[in-house]
Protein backbone atom coordinates (compact mmCIF):
# COMPACT_ATOMS: atom_id res chain seq x y z
CA UNK A 1 0.00 0.00 0.00
CA UNK A 2 1.41 3.35 -1.04
CA UNK A 3 0.38 6.48 0.82
CA UNK A 4 0.69 9.40 -1.55
CA UNK A 5 -1.24 11.69 0.76
CA UNK A 6 1.35 12.06 3.48
CA UNK A 7 3.93 14.79 3.48
CA UNK A 8 6.86 13.59 1.37
CA UNK A 9 9.51 15.26 -0.71
CA UNK A 10 7.80 16.06 -4.01
CA UNK A 11 10.81 14.69 -5.89
CA UNK A 12 9.99 11.27 -4.41
CA UNK A 13 6.39 11.35 -5.64
CA UNK A 14 7.28 10.29 -9.15
CA UNK A 15 8.96 7.14 -7.79
CA UNK A 16 6.02 6.41 -5.49
CA UNK A 17 3.50 6.75 -8.33
CA UNK A 18 5.58 4.42 -10.50
CA UNK A 19 5.70 1.87 -7.67
CA UNK A 20 1.95 2.18 -7.17
CA UNK A 21 1.21 1.55 -10.84
CA UNK A 22 3.60 -1.41 -10.85
CA UNK A 23 1.91 -2.91 -7.78
CA UNK A 24 -1.74 -1.99 -8.37
CA UNK A 25 -2.11 -1.31 -12.08
CA UNK A 26 -5.13 0.71 -13.12
CA UNK A 27 -7.42 1.80 -10.33
CA UNK A 28 -9.93 3.81 -12.33
CA UNK A 29 -10.66 3.55 -16.04
CA UNK A 30 -13.66 5.83 -16.50
CA UNK A 31 -13.21 9.60 -16.82
CA UNK A 32 -14.23 11.71 -13.84
CA UNK A 33 -17.82 12.94 -14.17
CA UNK A 34 -16.70 16.49 -13.37
CA UNK A 35 -14.31 16.49 -16.34
CA UNK A 36 -16.92 14.99 -18.67
CA UNK A 37 -19.54 17.53 -17.54
CA UNK A 38 -17.15 20.46 -17.94
CA UNK A 39 -16.18 19.45 -21.46
CA UNK A 40 -19.75 18.68 -22.48
CA UNK A 41 -20.74 22.18 -21.31
CA UNK A 42 -18.01 23.74 -23.46
CA UNK A 43 -19.21 22.04 -26.65
CA UNK A 44 -15.93 22.72 -28.47
CA UNK A 45 -14.66 21.08 -31.63
CA UNK A 46 -11.90 18.52 -31.03
CA UNK A 47 -8.34 19.65 -31.61
CA UNK A 48 -5.06 19.04 -29.81
CA UNK A 49 -5.38 18.09 -26.15
CA UNK A 50 -2.84 17.62 -23.38
CA UNK A 51 -3.69 15.46 -20.36
CA UNK A 52 -1.27 16.51 -17.61
CA UNK A 53 -0.36 13.94 -14.93
CA UNK A 54 -3.02 11.73 -16.45
CA UNK A 55 -1.69 8.45 -15.08
CA UNK A 56 -3.09 5.41 -16.87
CA UNK A 57 -4.95 7.61 -19.32
CA UNK A 58 -8.62 7.53 -18.37
CA UNK A 59 -9.19 11.11 -19.57
CA UNK A 60 -6.79 10.88 -22.52
CA UNK A 61 -8.48 7.75 -23.87
CA UNK A 62 -11.93 9.24 -23.39
CA UNK A 63 -10.88 12.41 -25.23
CA UNK A 64 -9.31 10.41 -28.07
CA UNK A 65 -12.57 8.51 -28.40
CA UNK A 66 -14.31 11.83 -28.93
CA UNK A 67 -12.00 12.84 -31.76
CA UNK A 68 -9.27 14.75 -29.91
CA UNK A 69 -5.59 14.36 -30.87
CA UNK A 70 -4.32 13.63 -27.34
CA UNK A 71 -0.95 13.67 -25.67
CA UNK A 72 -0.69 12.20 -22.17
CA UNK A 73 2.16 13.55 -20.02
CA UNK A 74 3.00 11.70 -16.81
CA UNK A 75 6.06 10.71 -14.81
CA UNK A 76 5.24 7.03 -14.33
CA UNK A 77 6.37 4.82 -17.22
CA UNK A 78 4.14 1.95 -16.10
CA UNK A 79 1.08 4.23 -16.15
CA UNK A 80 1.94 5.34 -19.68
CA UNK A 81 2.36 1.72 -20.81
CA UNK A 82 -1.05 0.87 -19.34
CA UNK A 83 -2.56 3.89 -21.08
CA UNK A 84 -1.12 2.78 -24.41
CA UNK A 85 -2.51 -0.72 -23.93
CA UNK A 86 -5.97 0.58 -23.03
CA UNK A 87 -5.98 3.04 -25.93
CA UNK A 88 -5.12 0.23 -28.36
CA UNK A 89 -7.87 -1.93 -26.85
CA UNK A 90 -10.34 0.93 -27.36
CA UNK A 91 -9.17 1.47 -30.94
CA UNK A 92 -7.88 5.00 -30.35
CA UNK A 93 -4.45 6.57 -30.53
CA UNK A 94 -2.79 8.68 -27.87
CA UNK A 95 0.74 9.98 -27.64
CA UNK A 96 2.50 9.42 -24.31
CA UNK A 97 5.34 11.47 -22.86
CA UNK A 98 7.25 10.46 -19.75
CA UNK A 99 8.12 13.71 -18.03
CA UNK A 100 9.04 14.94 -14.57
CA UNK A 101 6.36 17.60 -14.18
CA UNK A 102 8.13 19.02 -11.13
CA UNK A 103 11.28 19.94 -13.04
CA UNK A 104 10.53 19.90 -16.78
CA UNK A 105 8.35 22.27 -18.80
CA UNK A 106 5.06 21.10 -20.26
CA UNK A 107 5.18 19.62 -23.75
CA UNK A 108 5.14 22.36 -26.35
CA UNK A 109 1.77 23.16 -27.82
CA UNK A 110 -0.13 24.89 -28.90
CA UNK A 111 -2.85 22.90 -27.13
CA UNK A 112 -6.53 23.59 -27.72
CA UNK A 113 -7.34 21.85 -24.44
CA UNK A 114 -5.32 21.13 -21.31
CA UNK A 115 -6.82 18.80 -18.70
CA UNK A 116 -5.35 18.61 -15.20
CA UNK A 117 -7.24 16.31 -12.85
CA UNK A 118 -6.02 15.89 -9.27
CA UNK A 119 -2.51 17.21 -9.79
CA UNK A 120 -1.50 20.42 -8.04
CA UNK A 121 1.66 22.16 -9.17
CA UNK A 122 1.22 25.89 -8.71
CA UNK A 123 4.17 27.01 -10.90
CA UNK A 124 3.00 24.68 -13.67
CA UNK A 125 -0.50 26.15 -13.53
CA UNK A 126 0.91 29.66 -13.75
CA UNK A 127 2.80 28.66 -16.92
CA UNK A 128 0.07 26.66 -18.66
CA UNK A 129 -1.13 29.60 -20.76
CA UNK A 130 2.24 29.58 -22.50
CA UNK A 131 1.55 26.21 -24.15
CA UNK A 132 -2.11 26.85 -24.96
CA UNK A 133 -3.49 27.97 -28.31
CA UNK A 134 -5.35 31.29 -28.38
CA UNK A 135 -8.94 30.45 -27.48
CA UNK A 136 -7.82 27.17 -25.90
CA UNK A 137 -9.27 25.86 -22.65
CA UNK A 138 -7.90 24.62 -19.36
CA UNK A 139 -10.04 22.22 -17.35
CA UNK A 140 -8.66 21.78 -13.82
CA UNK A 141 -10.10 19.82 -10.89
CA UNK A 142 -8.43 19.55 -7.49
CA UNK A 143 -9.48 18.75 -3.91
CA UNK A 144 -9.66 21.80 -1.64
CA UNK A 145 -8.63 22.31 1.97
CA UNK A 146 -12.24 21.45 2.90
CA UNK A 147 -11.86 17.94 1.50
CA UNK A 148 -13.13 15.59 4.23
CA UNK A 149 -10.88 12.68 3.24
CA UNK A 150 -7.41 12.15 4.64
CA UNK A 151 -5.95 12.09 1.14
CA UNK A 152 -4.42 13.89 -0.55
CA UNK A 153 -2.15 15.50 2.04
CA UNK A 154 -2.10 19.24 2.74
CA UNK A 155 0.52 19.99 0.07
CA UNK A 156 -1.97 18.77 -2.55
CA UNK A 157 -4.99 20.81 -1.49
CA UNK A 158 -5.94 24.11 -3.04
CA UNK A 159 -7.17 26.89 -0.78
CA UNK A 160 -10.69 28.26 -0.99
CA UNK A 161 -10.62 31.18 -3.42
CA UNK A 162 -7.03 30.42 -4.46
CA UNK A 163 -7.56 28.76 -7.83
CA UNK A 164 -8.35 31.88 -9.87
CA UNK A 165 -5.04 33.38 -8.74
CA UNK A 166 -3.11 30.38 -10.08
CA UNK A 167 -3.94 31.11 -13.74
CA UNK A 168 -3.35 34.86 -14.09
CA UNK A 169 -3.06 34.81 -17.90
CA UNK A 170 -6.36 33.00 -18.49
CA UNK A 171 -9.97 34.17 -18.48
CA UNK A 172 -12.18 32.32 -16.02
CA UNK A 173 -15.13 30.67 -17.78
CA UNK A 174 -16.42 28.89 -14.69
CA UNK A 175 -15.13 28.25 -11.19
CA UNK A 176 -17.05 26.09 -8.74
CA UNK A 177 -15.97 24.94 -5.30
CA UNK A 178 -18.08 22.24 -3.72
CA UNK A 179 -18.84 18.54 -3.35
CA UNK A 180 -18.10 16.30 -6.34
CA UNK A 181 -17.70 12.54 -6.30
CA UNK A 182 -17.27 12.40 -2.51
CA UNK A 183 -14.72 15.19 -2.28
CA UNK A 184 -14.74 18.93 -1.75
CA UNK A 185 -13.13 20.13 -4.95
CA UNK A 186 -12.61 23.10 -7.13
CA UNK A 187 -13.55 22.79 -10.79
CA UNK A 188 -12.07 25.46 -13.01
CA UNK A 189 -12.62 26.06 -16.70
CA UNK A 190 -10.48 28.86 -18.07
CA UNK A 191 -9.76 30.15 -21.56
CA UNK A 192 -6.71 31.72 -23.15
CA UNK A 193 -7.65 35.06 -24.71
CA UNK A 194 -7.69 35.17 -28.50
Amino acid sequence: MFDLGSEIDRSDERVLWEQRYQAEGRRVTQPAASIVDALDALDVEPGRALDVAGGAGRHAIWLAGRGWNVSLADGAPTALRLAGEDAAAEGVEIETTCIDLETEPLPAGPWDLVVIHHYLNRPLLASVAGVMAPGGYLVFAQPTVLNPADRPGPAHLVGIGETATLVPDLEIVSLVEGETEGRHEVMLVARKPV
